[in-house]
């Protein structure tokens, strides 16, 4: 048997053409992958198996992409779960049935000059994807793509960072997370890889595994309603008074709202492909509530310059983010992005790293650079209005603004 690894620009041939010319290039007589998440890509998926199956080619695909198959974890009722509480008690439950991955493949097999020439298209497809890295302005923050590099990463972050994850797990300016969701993304590594890796860890384990199973919620919830990339999944929000400001966007986009910690999770993104979960929460309320701009607005925004951008996760993320989506809590959790910068990065290390035309204020004025006395911001080289906005929008009234658009939406 032999593992072939198929690097391929399909803009111009279908998928069905590409895998078939290959398959039949190399001799294949059996077919085998991972099935996506994405509603529409796993339809593809099956119309290339009625495909393929017609030239006599065996397929099978897997749902390693999750640790639970869509359809194993269900209510009582055999439907899915709409809830996440629920839907974590019954997985967990259901932990004994998984299965541990097969171990890494060495080396493959069969005609050794196919294989060097499949081995040096994919050198240089990693190659590109090393070159775009490059382009991200923060070193400290690249990806080395392929398995060798995921695995790297989770057997250092498995052995001891795990621990300390339900502690440093919302300080940004700490390596406080495992950083493998865009491994995850590309299929360098499975979710299953990840499980077995943290389970027999003594703390931190059972926080960490409930973000993997937050991912399967998400997935299993958009396969089962597809509608839900651009529907929220509350239709009252359908009739929600969204504003639109072009202006307000771009300025949330690219880190110049004048909230400190809002702006470092923006340009992180920017400069990095990635931001920390607890700052992804924030700048997402904030776009939300604040400015009262779209979800979607948002949800493409990330889906466009993430790394680890996951279409369920990002969709149902932001929905949850928005108070439309599978949450029990309502509308009215408003984050203060002031007590937020407090709480979560007290000395400003987060904010002076990616926002460094604050970096020299003092840290008593950093999440409130509007607050500081002339003299001090005189003394940090900070202008307001000029080398650092002013906030466009005050806290208190943005908040009053969407608890009142949140109840016209009710009362319609």
């Amino acid at each position: 048997s032999q593992l072939w690894i198929l690097p391929c620009d399909s803009t111009h041939e279908s998928l069905h053409t590409v895998l078939l010319n290959f398959a039949q290039k190399v001799s294949a007589s059996h077919v085998f992958w991972n099935l996506p998440a994405e509603p529409q890509e796993r339809a593809q998926t099956e119309s290339v198996r009625l495909h393929l199956s017609e030239h006599d080619i065996v397929c099978r695909s897997f749902d390693s992409s999750m640790l639970f198959s869509p359809g194993t974890v269900l209510t009582k009722a055999g439907a899915p779960f709409l809830m996440f509480t629920p839907f974590y008690k019954a997985s967990c439950s259901q932990f004994s049935t998984l299965q541990k991955p097969i171990r890494v493949i060495e080396a493959l097999g069969g005609d050794t000059k196919k294989n060097n020439s499949l081995a040096a298209k994919n050198s240089e497809l990693q190659s590109k994807v090393l070159g775009l890295a490059s382009l991200l302005p923060d070193s400290n923050l690249k990806w080395q793509p392929g398995e060798k590099g995921a695995i790297a990463v989770l057997q250092a972050w498995a052995k001891s960072a795990v621990n300390r994850y339900p502690t440093a797990r919302d300080i940004p300016s700490l390596d406080g997370t495992s950083r493998v969701s865009p491994h995850l993304n590309y299929g360098e590594l499975s979710p299953r890889q990840i499980f077995f890796s943290v389970k027999n860890q003594s703390v931190g384990k059972d926080v960490y595994i409930r973000q993997l199973l937050w991912r399967d919620f998400a997935a299993q919830l958009l396969i089962s309603r597809p509608s839900l990339q651009y529907e929220a999944m509350d239709s009252r929000f359908e009739k929600f008074p969204y504003r639109n400001s072009e202006v307000e966007l771009q300025a949330w986009q690219f880190g110049m709202t004048g909230y400190p910690l809002v702006d470092a999770g923006m340009r992180q993104l920017l400069q990095c492909g990635w931001m920390h979960n607890r700052v992804r929460m924030l700048v997402a309320s904030f776009l939300v509530k604040h400015l009262l701009l779209d979800w979607r607005r948002g949800a493409e925004w990330f889906w466009e310059r993430l790394l680890d951008a996951n279409l369920a996760n990002n969709t149902l993320g932001w929905q949850w983010c928005a108070g439309c989506g599978p949450d029990a809590a309502p509308y009215f959790r408003i984050f203060n992005p002031i007590l937020q910068s407090k709480k979560f990065d007290p000395q400003g290390l987060y904010i002076q790293r990616y926002v460094p035309e604050l970096k020299a204020l003092e840290a008593k004025y950093i999440h409130e650079p509007w607050l500081a006395p002339d003299s001090v911001l005189q003394k940090a080289g900070v202008i307001l209005g000029k080398t650092y906005p002013k906030p466009i929008v005050d806290h208190q009234a943005a908040r009053m603004r969407a608890l009142a658009a949140y109840q016209q939406m009710r009362n319609e």
